[in-house]
């Protein structure tokens, strides 16, 4: 298990059945090449799919105020495949994963065993330690991802402007706290307005935090954005 050691760090996870981790990482084709060492991840796909839009799910439910059909546009940007694999991706994921000989190097890299393998390692998560560890040491990546999978759409922006058309104050940021490593660290922000705190927000990084002040802002202005 040396070999996933770094990925454990990552994710802070201190699995009691490593060997749940080696399996959600292994494809199909390396476990046909090696079936002396076990079964193939898609199994533990199957429930990590359940796993991982459960929790998106709740984080949107409990971040916002949007109704049904936003909430799902929202999840459906972070579940997609594309969205996870980048997850997979940012996490380095794809140096793990146990493929087969019959790969090639582009196939290694595709979404879809990204993406797969990710859903996987939920799945594992979610047997080794039950669904409140996935919620602890996943919640931040996911909202951070909910974010990043909003780009498009800046927040910050967007409250800048609305406050000009209200004829108010700039918004202004600020670090509540931060916390975690130097290496991976959490911040939680708020943002001002005529020197009254409309949202705050959390992230991996102050950008991303305050990104999600300035959208909990909106959200308390009934903008449409």
């Amino acid at each position: 298990m040396d070999k996933f050691t770094a990925l454990l760090e990552h994710l802070g996870w201190q699995p009691r059945d490593p060997q749940l981790l080696k399996e959600a990482l292994t494809h199909s084709t390396y476990a046909n090449e090696h079936p002396e060492e076990g079964s193939d991840n898609e199994r533990l796909e199957f429930l990590g799919d359940a796993v991982v839009n459960l929790l998106v799910a709740q984080i949107l439910f409990l971040d916002h105020a949007a109704q049904e059909g936003e909430l799902s546009r929202k999840r459906a940007r972070v579940v997609s495949r594309e969205g996870l694999a980048e997850i997979a991706k940012e996490m380095g994921l794809e140096r793990y994963i146990l493929l087969g000989q019959v790969q090639t190097p582009e196939m290694q890299c595709n979404d879809k065993i990204l993406a797969n393998a990710f859903e996987a390692t939920m799945g594992a998560m979610f047997l080794d330690g039950g669904y409140n560890l996935v919620e602890r040491l996943m919640s931040p990546i996911f909202r951070n991802a909910l974010v990043a999978r909003e780009a498009v759409v800046d927040y910050k922006t967007n409250l800048q402007e609305f406050c000009h058309r209200q004829h108010m104050s700039i918004p202004v940021y600020g670090v509540i706290s931060e916390s975690g490593p130097a290496h991976a660290k959490y911040y939680t922000c708020k943002v001002q307005i005529d020197d009254k705190v409309y949202g705050q927000g959390e992230g991996t990084s102050k950008k991303a935090a305050e990104q999600r002040c300035a959208q909990t802002a909106l959200e308390r202005f009934q903008v449409d954005f």
